[in-house]
């Protein structure tokens, strides 16, 4: 927990504004809090209600940015939340050229068909010391909304291609029956 506020404080703030409160011992999001600096630019895709993201604002300063399906109705009037399908990779304009320290997306990539561009477009947008944290299921799953499944080898070769060389790798041991794993990366030239 940073000095900004206190743990309670921003439990009461989250519950008035939000209704919820983010699961901060989850292992996508205790992964991502290892990597965060304060005031840093991030980036979430796949942000959904942008309650990580609220948590980073308010706890680390971060200037956030959040990207998830236009449909999905999104609280925040604090944080900027573009509504865009991202089987057509980032938004160009603002957001594409803006150079993030930290972008990243929890099980979010399995759900698109055209996963090249995002990647592409991710390295594009990270700064060169920047970091990308996914996290994948880690196993085929008969989820109707997941496209595909990436096999570990195929990932991180998918990874390499993309830009990205691959710094840590972590599974969820809290969460045995989920299998996901969560991959941290930055650009190659690292």
């Amino acid at each position: 927990m940073s000095d900004w506020w206190t743990e309670e404080q921003e439990k009461r703030y989250l519950v008035q504004e939000w209704g919820v409160v983010p699961d901060l011992n989850h292992p996508d999001i205790r992964c991502l809090l290892d990597y965060v600096k304060p005031k840093t630019k991030v980036l979430e895709l796949g942000c959904n209600s942008g309650l990580v993201l609220e948590h980073l604002r308010t706890q680390y300063k971060c200037r956030v940015r959040g990207i998830d399906l236009p449909s999905l109705k999104h609280k925040s009037t604090k944080i900027y939340i573009y509504g865009w399908d991202l089987n057509q990779g980032l938004p160009s304009g603002e957001l594409r050229k803006e150079y993030y320290g930290l972008i990243f997306g929890f099980s979010f990539l399995e759900h698109l068909y055209n996963d090249w561009q995002v990647l592409v477009d991710v390295a594009y947008s990270l700064k060169k010391e920047g970091i990308f944290i996914l996290s994948i299921p880690g196993k085929p799953d008969i989820v109707p909304q997941h496209i595909r499944f990436y096999p570990e080898p195929e990932f991180e070769r998918l990874m390499r291609v993309a830009g990205f060389r691959v710094i840590e790798k972590r599974k969820h041991p809290d969460y045995p029956d989920q299998q996901n794993r969560i991959f941290v990366m930055v650009k190659h030239d690292v």
